[in-house]
């Protein structure tokens, strides 16, 4: 998986741990611990603890690590303090320029895993042979017997949903044809429109009747007057018309993605035996002249305005553009066997302009789960007509 992606659009989780510096001699047994919890966490694919990164909810701050240990020490670390032997990886990454660390935990098919033997920290011992950490949620906490039950049932079960998960569109196929954007006037065009016809006469006006000029206009006040054009003297005109794009900027971005884009929305089918745990999807498309995405359910001026205690963004999936592709992700959850699901809480929100009719557009999707062994991979298709 992408490391920016990871990094900017998962919070601390079963197969995630943000870390702000390195450990050091001194907390060394905790980098054991942490590793146990993960390596021991329902989670089938690769865990990650990124070391430079401090994420909260006042947002993500970047200490770089300048002088990372050595990844042979820290495997060889690992390897001689925790049984079965397990396989990690120690490698350097440059997100936004500077240089972090990230720890990365695979195959771990050989759970449970435990401490080989006892390790102090302090004046004391910090963890014991056979002691059984075990990841949850952003958590790692002390597993307790159904904990261990759980983990052997996961090892020793055949899995009933290898090949059994299905990826659509809502017509129920791995291709769509969507429109493309007929010929818009934009809210900020009209505006422009009016204005200009506004300040035109008022110019006229004043060229050729100054006295009526300052009686109906030399007097405007936008408390008492209010903001029809009609009221409104040549500089207010002039200055409406130099802003209009910025004053229209988000009813422009309404009309296009939510009045007449697209709401495009797939399903899964999980035609296994039983649920799909804490599944995700990401989907790659490529950027393209012509084809938009929003990256969030636009909005009217108002409708920003106005306190409502509404939180549109919620069920929205992520949308950022990396290396010249659009990455949409969402976390879906549960997906129960013989039921369709619907992808996104809410449809992704997309537009194509008329230098796409006729075009094809290829889109890679992935689905990960907890307990799906493998990620499953989709190529789906979108005409434009």
């Amino acid at each position: 998986m992408d490391i920016a992606a990871l990094i900017e659009d998962n919070d601390e989780c079963v197969f995630l741990d943000f870390k702000r510096e390195e450990y050091h001699d001194s907390n060394k047994p905790e980098m054991i611990k942490d590793v146990l919890a993960f390596a021991n966490a329902g989670y089938t694919h690769e865990r990650y603890i990124i070391i430079g990164i401090k994420k909260d909810h006042e947002g993500l701050t970047v200490n770089p690590v300048e002088q990372p240990q050595d990844s042979a020490a820290i495997q060889q670390y690992i390897h001689e303090n925790i049984t079965p032997e397990l396989s990690v990886s120690y490698i350097s990454y440059s997100y936004q320029g500077q240089n972090i660390m990230v720890l990365v935990i695979s195959d771990t098919n050989e759970q449970p895993y435990y401490p080989k033997k006892q390790l102090n920290r302090g004046n004391g011992p910090f963890l014991r042979p056979n002691e059984f950490w075990i990841r949850k949620g952003s958590r790692n906490v002390a597993g307790i017997r159904e904990d261990l039950e759980k983990v052997y049932a996961r090892r020793y079960a055949q899995t009933t949903l290898e090949g059994k998960i299905d990826l659509t569109f809502k017509n129920g196929r791995q291709s769509i044809e969507l429109p493309i954007l007929e010929t818009l006037e934009l809210p900020s065009e009209q505006h422009k429109a009016e204005i200009i016809k506004n300040l035109n006469h008022r110019q006229h006006i004043y060229e050729n009747h100054g006295r009526i000029y300052i009686e109906k206009y030399g007097h405007y006040s936008p408390d008492e007057d209010g903001d029809s054009y009609e009221a409104m003297d040549i500089n207010t005109l002039k200055e409406r018309l130099a802003n209009v794009e910025r004053n229209y900027h988000d009813e422009n971005h309404y009309h296009i993605f939510e009045e007449h884009g697209v709401k495009l929305q797939l399903t899964i089918a999980n035609n296994g035996k039983e649920h799909l745990k804490d599944a995700m999807i990401e989907m790659v498309f490529p950027v393209t002249t012509g084809f938009y995405i929003t990256d969030r359910v636009p909005l009217t001026t108002y409708q920003l305005s106005v306190a409502t205690g509404i939180d549109y963004q919620a069920g929205y999936p992520k949308v950022k553009v990396q290396y010249e592709q659009i990455r949409v992700s969402h976390q879906i959850g549960e997906i129960r066997h013989k039921v369709p699901t619907e992808v996104f809480t809410k449809p992704l929100r997309l537009a194509a302009l008329e230098v796409m009719r006729g075009a094809d557009l290829k889109v890679q999707a992935t689905i990960y789960a907890a307990n799906l062994p493998n990620p499953q991979s989709f190529e789906l298709t979108i005409s434009f007509k």
